[in-house]
């Protein structure tokens, strides 16, 4: 009888180990199938990221090429960041303007928000492909249960407009009533002695979505500003924003240092962001000190005239005569670029430097 009890306990715990061995065996199964699903979510938001950033990018430099054409190299973008098969659908490119309206919103938790209150946005959705053609991963345990896989899908947004802030390092800040879309401009160092509040000139500009923008009381020409208190020289940038309110400087060389032509000359022919403002403190009169930030150009710097007749470069024509003898100038080019995702201001005029921003 004592023999037959110890083998029913051997009986016993061989069971428990077997069952216990099946329920171990169907979690691994479990986490090796579930960790392939969020592998390939992980992979499937990094190529539609890609897709709508580069999209988003495209549209935001020139206008006319955002349309339906943009569909080849995002799907290009997208299957590069689709993991090692670099194979994905790209089911879905759409947006404002020429992109085409977007397919009604899924209720599903990995679905895009709207983006209707956004003037310029893009949208990018893809999908699990397999290198086979097929739509669904494949799970490696869970066949034995009669599943054969699982379509994975993933949704990116992203906006453009005008950038909300910019790393600037030339300590330069430009009147809006200079700026020029896609044009070259000779710009001659403002005065204080030539302007009195309340009795300055009103200018009209076009920015680069078509608005007209009326400025009243406002200068021409361009400031020496000290962008950081911190800052003596001229090569680190400093982290500026619309709405700033930058302090008016006359030493170019208290900002920059004794080598200030030096860093002025490593900036000729590289497009940088440029301060523009388009107000002056009211209580401020001759001798106005700080300036508002209103938003930020993309110049490249062609060549300059400073005291004494130091001159790097001519425009064409030569130099105008307001930049002879000892007036100090600068030329260059305005143009457009995209800087980092400093965020996207609504608010601000367009004038070239833009930002290109993920949304929900």
């Amino acid at each position: 009888m004592r023999r037959l009890q110890d083998e029913r306990g051997a009986v016993s715990i061989l069971v428990t180990f077997l069952i216990v061995g099946g329920v171990m065996i169907g979690l691994l199964a479990m986490v090796i199938d579930v960790g392939r699903l969020f592998n390939e979510r992980r992979v499937l938001v990094n190529g539609s990221d890609a897709a709508v950033l580069a999209v988003a990018r495209g549209c935001a430099l020139d206008e006319t090429q955002c349309d339906i054409s943009a569909l080849p190299p995002a799907r290009d973008l997208a299957n590069s960041n689709a993991g090692p098969d670099a194979v994905s659908d790209l089911e879905e490119l759409c947006g404002s303007g020429d992109l085409g309206a977007c397919r009604v919103i899924l209720d599903h938790p990995w679905e895009c928000l709207s983006a209707n209150e956004f003037p310029n946005h893009v949208r990018v959705r893809t999908r699990t492909r397999e290198s086979d053609g097929s739509a669904l991963l494949p799970s490696v345990f869970a066949r034995g249960f009669g599943f054969d896989g699982h379509r994975m899908w993933s949704c990116s947004q992203a906006i453009w407009g005008t950038a909300r802030g910019a790393n600037v390092t030339f300590p330069l800040a430009l009147s809006a009533c200079d700026y020029v879309s896609n044009a070259s401009a000779t710009i001659q160092i403002f005065e204080p002695s030539n302007f009195n509040p309340g009795q300055g000139s009103t200018c009209a500009i076009i920015d680069n979505d078509g608005n007209e923008i009326i400025l009243s009381d406002m200068i021409n020409g361009f400031f020496y500003v000290q962008l950081d208190d911190e800052r003596r020289d001229c090569l680190t940038p400093v982290a500026v924003s619309v709405g700033d309110i930058l302090p008016r400087s006359d030493n170019i060389v208290q900002l920059c240092g004794s080598d200030y032509e030096e860093a002025f000359q490593s900036f000729i022919g590289v497009q940088t962001p440029l301060p523009v403002f388009d107000q002056l403190p009211s209580d401020q009169g001759i001798g106005t000190t700080t300036m508002r930030v209103a938003s930020f150009v993309a110049f490249t710097l062609r060549g300059y005239r400073l005291g004494g007749g130091r001159t790097v470069g001519e425009p064409p024509g030569g130099w105008p005569p307001e930049c002879r003898a000892n007036n100090r100038c600068f030329f260059g080019d305005f143009g457009s670029a995209v800087t980092g995702d400093t965020g996207v201001d609504p608010n601000a005029p367009n004038l070239g430097l833009q930002s290109v921003q993920l949304i929900p």
